[in-house]
């Protein structure tokens, strides 16, 4: 029986969970939503699978509450599942529960049981609720003069407990109230604070040196508007920690996603680090001659790999479903182009550009010079990158442990041929093809001619992508922060190089290697003749693929949904 493991991320969702669930016109019902992780044998499973929830009173033995629920033809993909999970308003009476799941998969022969069981958090039980016999909508009406109010409420504990609390899942408003204040909090005996009212979506006054607005666990203050000011400043701001405009969680003092403008700047600069190249050019900076140091454009959602095509760049956005084409010399936007699910790879073949589809199991092949569809060719499971010899092109399976090489003319099939297991990267030196097997720590070498193999070639641990730099092939070891280089005409290893945290991808300019780091937040500049580094330099969130186009390096940020330019000229 193969071996299922459930991963820790795991949600579990409520659609009937208010402090108080009363009985409107149409009931809210006692379902709620059950999300998590599926992995087989250590990899997502993608199929279509029956579960079993069973409700607990320990997290292991106790005693079984309620009845079992099963959910069958639930769709896990990518390992990733919801189901919609309903024990009735009885199993939940303000006691702690456990939630044990039981999963069968084509071809499993039984039920499967999770281990270990879920904690259920303190949502679902907000079901019990439903016994204190208040009735949807409330309302309240009255006249009263300032200071009294509609409703007032009092919380007399020391430890930090609302007075009042409201939400309005639907618009996102917490707590809106009419009339001449928006919300009206009062603090002490003396000093007052107050939010909305007028022309601004968050008003924030300050009396008596004591600070106005609304704190929470994720923001100090929100505001937002549809056609004011969702915030409005006026005198001094004072922030102690970090702020990020376009970044939700900054590092810095000031961290923007985004074009920077402004008259000018005051000081010498002799404080700024983090730019590309070992020394700035301080008159660029006071001429807001941006485009002369790293640039970052927006393109779709998680991006994974970028293709040069002789004059533009081709971003794959894998939560998007499409590809993202930008003009090599001033990044201007060409558009956004459908293809598969899930895209994870991109190469030119001189006229077209094709693009692996992970989740379909496809490639698309789009005309270059104006991203019209040529068709979308099967290969086996899993694809993950791609690479054109001068007349085919090849395309990792990680599914399927092989490599499938198609026709470039037509996407004819010419055959899969088996490698190591869970191919990533793959790269043409003029002869040959090689692949990175992620799983058995190598490479496959195989003849471009008729796919023979001609050896396998140990790296470092979990590789990842690979690069041919005229003589040799650079790959990337994700687990071990290294660079292995290997002649390509024998496989010898000439030496192992240290980069930075999980390398992905790599790409030759010439004279030196480019590598992605996912973990660091950088690429790494290591000269191709002996391995020096010569650099290492800030790129956006989680960079994944990178390119070079002649005179610039192109890097994707999967997480900050943005490829960054590092020009070469100066």
């Amino acid at each position: 029986m193969r071996t299922k493991v459930f991963s820790s991320a795991v949600s579990v969702l409520a659609v009937a969970a208010v402090p108080i669930v009363l009985s409107a016109q149409t009931p809210v019902g006692t379902a709620f939503t059950y999300q998590g992780q599926l992995k087989d044998e250590g990899r997502p499973v993608n199929d279509t699978c029956d579960f079993e929830f069973e409700l607990y009173d320990a997290a292991s033995g106790g005693s079984q509450v309620g009845s079992a629920v099963s959910t069958n033809g639930v769709d896990v993909v990518n390992g990733l599942f919801a189901a919609s999970v309903d024990f009735g308003e009885d199993c939940f009476i303000g006691e702690a529960r456990w939630l044990e799941v039981s999963v069968q998969c084509p071809g499993d022969g039984d039920f499967t049981t999770l281990d270990p069981r879920q904690p259920v958090t303190p949502t679902p039980h907000a079901i019990y609720a439903k016994s204190a016999g208040f009735e949807l909508p409330i309302q309240v009406t009255g006249s009263f003069d300032f200071p009294a109010a509609v409703i007032e409420a009092t919380n007399t504990s020391t430890n930090g407990g609302y007075a009042v609390a409201g939400a309005n899942p639907e618009i996102g408003t917490v707590g809106y109230v009419g009339g001449f204040y928006g919300i009206f909090g009062r603090y002490g005996m003396t000093t007052y604070g107050w939010l909305g009212g007028g022309d601004y979506g968050v008003y924030g006054g300050n009396i008596n040196d004591n600070y106005g607005g609304l704190g929470s666990s994720s923001q100090g203050v929100y505001g937002y508007s549809t056609s004011g000011y969702g915030g409005y400043f006026q005198g001094m701001g004072y922030f102690s920690g970090d702020v990020g405009i376009g970044i939700e969680v900054p590092s810095e003092k000031l961290e923007v996603d985004g074009t920077v403008k402004a008259i000018a700047f005051v000081g010498d600069g002799s404080g700024l680090t983090g730019l590309a190249g070992s020394t700035v050019d301080l008159r660029n900076v006071a001429l807001l001659r941006w485009d002369l140091l790293n640039s970052a454009f927006r393109v779709g959602s998680n991006p994974l790999h970028v293709a040069f095509d002789g004059a533009n760049v081709w971003v794959v956005n894998s939560a998007d479903h499409d590809v993202t084409k930008l003009r090599a010399s001033d990044a201007a936007y060409l558009g956004d182009f459908p293809v598969g699910d899930a895209p994870t790879g991109a190469a030119f073949d001189g006229a077209n550009v094709w693009v692996v589809n992970y989740l379909t199991g496809d490639v698309t092949k789009l005309r270059a010079s104006d991203g019209a569809n040529l068709g979308t060719f099967p290969v086996s499971s899993d694809p993950r990158y791609v690479a054109f010899d001068g007349t085919n092109v090849w395309v990792t399976n990680g599914g399927g442990n092989s490599v499938t090489k198609l026709r470039a003319s037509d996407g004819a099939h010419l055959g899969d041929f088996p490698v190591g297991h869970e191919p990533r990267g793959v790269a043409f030196d003029g002869a040959n093809v090689w692949v990175v097997n992620w799983a058995d720590h190598n490479v496959t070498k195989l003849r471009a001619s008729d796919g023979a193999n001609l050896g396998d070639f140990p790296v470092g641990n979990w590789p990842w992508g690979v690069a041919f730099d005229g003589a040799n092939v650079w790959v990337t070891n994700s687990d071990s922060d290294t660079v292995t280089k290997l002649r390509a005409s024998d496989g010898a290893n000439l030496g192992t190089f240290p980069v930075g945290n999980w390398p992905r991808d790599l790409a030759f300019d010439g004279a030196n290697v480019w590598v992605t780091n996912s973990d660091s937040d950088t690429v790494t500049k290591l000269r191709a003749s002996d391995g020096a580094n010569l650099g290492d330099f800030p790129v956006g969130d989680d960079p994944r693929g990178v390119a070079f186009d002649g005179a610039n390096v192109w890097v994707v940020n999967s997480q900050s949904d943005t490829v960054t330019r590092i020009s070469l000229v100066r």
